[in-house]
């Protein structure tokens, strides 16, 4: 009976797992920018100033990509018009990258239509 109570409580813990999870993921996405919004197709701005303030904003991305179980997150999906984006390849072991005035060096003429992640 003993085994019985220790895998009843197991499940218990991991639905009540879950349910924080997608708690956190539904907050974190209330932040997030939907395609469609015009904010999206803004010009951001150059970062210029790379200070504490700076960290701070990576960070509050990095962990709002995480809760939202994204695996990249842009500023201007948060309505901050600032050319900075974060990503994490290669899944939650991994170190999550910001990439600061990124430039497009090099694009396809061809067009690829999908839905957003």
């Amino acid at each position: 009976m003993g085994d019985r109570a220790e895998t009843d409580l197991g499940e218990q813990e991991r639905e009540e797992l879950e349910a924080e999870l997608l708690e956190r993921r539904e907050l974190a996405l209330s932040h997030v920018i939907k395609f469609g919004d015009p904010v999206l197709k803004s010009k951001a701005s150059l970062v210029t100033e790379f200070g504490p303030e700076l960290r701070a904003e990576v960070e509050r991305m990095i962990g709002i990509m995480r809760d939202s179980l994204g695996v990249g997150l842009a500023a201007t999906q948060l309505g901050l018009l600032r050319r900075l984006l974060v990503f994490q390849a290669g899944g939650n072991d991994t170190e999550a990258t910001a990439l600061l005035n990124p430039e497009i060096e090099w694009s396809s003429d061809e067009l690829v239509l999908a839905e957003e992640g």
